[in-house]
């Protein structure tokens, strides 16, 4: 279960959010030219979550990389 204050975004696929985020981008486009309300806030609040968990998702990449890095630098250190 993801919650907002968890640190980890364990279980998500960057790929599925892309989907998610390419689907939404279509109804918001669609509702803002068919001036419907419901389709607009469907689809643009969709796309706002989809980039807030693809962003999480590639800041806990980078952390990984970092920790991963830093984890190298020391054992090499050590011997």
């Amino acid at each position: 279960m993801l919650l907002a204050n968890d640190k980890r975004v364990s279980g998500i696929s960057a790929g599925t959010w892309l989907l998610i985020l390419g689907e939404l981008l279509c109804w918001g486009i669609y509702g803002t030219y068919e001036q419907d309300p419901r389709l607009m806030v469907l689809g643009w609040a969709g796309v706002a979550i989809s980039l807030f968990i693809l962003t999480r998702v590639a800041a806990q990449v980078r952390s990984l990389q970092r920790d991963t890095a830093l984890v190298m630098i020391t054992d090499d250190d050590v011997r």
